[in-house]
C-alpha cells in the first residue's frame, strides 16, 4: 500500500465527517483527509485523485442527491476510484442496493473501530470486502429466510439437474424466452420446469423462486455438485 493515501468523506454534516476523520487518521496517521459537504463539491475534492471515497447514503439538505446518486457520477470520472459507504440505514435491501451500485463495501455508522479499521485496510488492499456490518445483516437475513422457507429447503434434494440449474438461472432471469435460449430448449420446455420446480419447492411464483434462489444459492450449488 503506498503511503500517500487521499481519502474523501463525503457527508453533509460538517461534525459527523469531522468523527469519521478523526477516525481515519487512528487507522492511517498520515492520510490526507478532505472533506464534500454535497456532490458539488465532492467533484471538485477529485482534483486532488483519490484513493478512497467514504459516503454517507442519505443527503438531508440535497435528497436528491443521495449517496447513491453521487458515487455513479463520481466512479463515472474516476472508475478506478474504490468507495466505502458509511451510513446509519442498517436494512439488508439498503446494504444490497450499495453493493450493487458501485460500493466496495458497506459499514453501518455505530460500527466498532475495529469493523472500520478492517474494512478500510481491505478495501484498499484487495478491493471488495464484507464487513461485519454486512455480514451481520446477512446472518439477520439467513435466520429469517431459512424459516420463511424451511420447506423449500428440504425440497432442494428433490430438484434433478437441470431443475437445478434453472433455479440458479432465476438469480438472473425468470424471462422464459432467455433462458430457453440461453440452455437451448423450447420455452415451453422452460416453463414445465419452472412448475414442477415451484411444487417440489413449494413455491407461489417465479420471482419468489428468484428470492429463494439468491438467498440460498450455496445449498443448491452444493445439491448439483452431488448430482454430477
Amino acid at each position: 500500500m503506498k503511503d500517500n493515501i487521499n481519502i474523501l468523506v463525503i457527508d453533509d454534516y460538517e461534525m459527523t465527517a469531522e468523527g469519521i476523520i478523526s477516525r481515519i487518521k487512528k487507522v492511517f496517521p498520515k492520510v490526507n483527509c478532505y472533506y464534500a459537504s454535497n456532490v458539488r463539491s465532492a467533484y471538485a475534492a477529485l482534483h486532488h485523485k483519490m484513493d478512497l471515497i467514504i459516503c454517507d447514503l442519505e443527503f438531508e439538505k440535497e435528497p436528491e442527491h443521495d449517496g447513491f446518486f453521487i458515487i455513479k457520477n463520481l466512479l463515472t470520472l474516476e472508475p478506478r476510484t474504490k468507495a466505502i459507504a458509511l451510513t446509519h440505514f442498517n436494512s439488508y435491501r439498503i446494504m444490497k442496493k450499495t453493493i450493487n451500485s458501485g460500493f466496495l463495501a458497506f459499514l453501518n455508522k455505530g460500527c466498532s473501530f475495529q469493523d472500520f479499521s478492517d474494512t478500510l485496510h481491505n478495501v484498499l488492499k484487495n478491493g471488495r470486502h464484507q464487513s461485519k456490518s454486512e455480514l451481520d445483516l446477512l446472518k439477520k437475513r439467513m435466520k429469517i429466510s431459512r424459516t420463511i422457507f424451511n420447506e423449500s429447503i428440504q425440497g432442494i434434494a428433490d430438484l434433478s439437474i437441470r431443475e437445478i440449474e434453472i433455479t440458479l438461472l432465476s438469480i438472473k432471469t425468470i424471462d422464459v424466452n432467455r433462458i430457453a435460449n440461453l440452455l437451448q430448449v423450447k420455452p415451453s420446455t422452460v416453463i414445465t420446469h419452472f412448475k414442477n420446480i415451484r411444487s417440489k419447492l413449494k413455491l407461489s411464483n417465479n420471482k419468489e423462486l428468484s428470492i429463494f434462489a439468491l438467498d440460498f444459492k450455496t445449498d443448491l450449488e452444493n445439491e448439483l455438485k452431488n448430482k454430477l
